[in-house]
């Protein structure tokens, strides 16, 4: 983990002691920085996690435990976030996950009016990547590797109750090329940010209903213990994992034929 930047850089955090909240849920603990001003306001991410630790852990125990603890870091720019997130081209991002650190984007900076629950939604979402990724990777390696952009994202948006409402997963299949939203190119997902997530939300919850948890632990476990994803999908499954996604495909585009 990168150190700290010092405090006379506005972007970055700069409380010299990050705050230290745990909870045994998840076996969760986290390490907040972020500036005194941030912290202060109504939406302070501190403030908002000591109020809802107990909550978020409960929300992601479903999924696992904690390996190691998270840093958080609160940020009073959208570069850096991008820049972690590996991507320009995504200004709608308010926060990017690796292993052992979730960065965050200031709730003061965002575009849309935030509240407590975007907020708290929102740290399930980035806690939830963490908890995947420390799941599926020794320590060291930020991220994991071949992970399908609608499995990583569907979870994250499962734990956090981010589930499109139903007209809007009645639509998915009516996208010329709806199979792409599952794994989209950089400028699909630019172009529609919102569909994509959708799709991956309603393919992961769909999966979790066929396959369950059992089956999640266990391709998880195969993935960290080296195996690659697609191998490990398959091991456990009895099934390539790009045979779910046509099986959705067809399913979301007779569900829009339908309507």
């Amino acid at each position: 983990m990168p150190p700290l930047a010092p405090p006379d850089d506005p972007s970055r955090p700069g409380s010299a002691r990050a705050a230290r909240i745990t909870t045994s849920r998840a076996r969760l603990t986290l390490l907040v920085d972020e500036d005194e001003a941030s912290a202060a306001s109504p939406l302070g991410v501190t403030k908002t996690l000591h109020a809802h630790i107990d909550a978020i852990g409960a929300a992601l125990s479903t999924w696992g435990e904690f390996r190691e603890p998270v840093r958080v870091e609160v940020l009073g720019s959208t570069d850096i976030v991008l820049e972690r997130a590996g991507s320009r081209e995504a200004p709608w991002l308010r926060g990017v996950a690796e292993r052992d650190r979730v960065t965050l984007v200031a709730p003061s900076l965002w575009d849309e009016r935030c509240s407590v629950g975007r907020l708290v939604q929102l740290l399930k979402h980035e806690l939830a990547h963490a908890l995947t990724f420390q799941r599926t990777t020794r320590e060291g390696t930020p991220r994991p590797v071949g992970l399908p952009f609608w499995f990583v994202e569907g979870l994250a948006q499962v734990a956090a109750d981010e589930l499109p409402p139903v007209h809007v997963r009645r639509t998915l299949g009516e996208h010329p090329a709806s199979l792409l939203l599952l794994r989209p190119p950089r400028d699909l997902l630019a172009a529609m940010p919102a569909t994509c997530y959708a799709a991956s939300a309603d393919a992961f919850r769909q999966w979790m209903e066929v396959f369950g948890h059992a089956r999640l632990n266990a391709i998880l476990t195969a993935a960290r213990h080296g195996r690659p994803f697609a191998q490990a999908y398959e091991r456990v499954i009895g099934a390539p994992i790009d045979r779910f996604e046509m099986e959705w495909t067809e399913r979301a585009q007779a569900a829009a034929a339908s309507e």
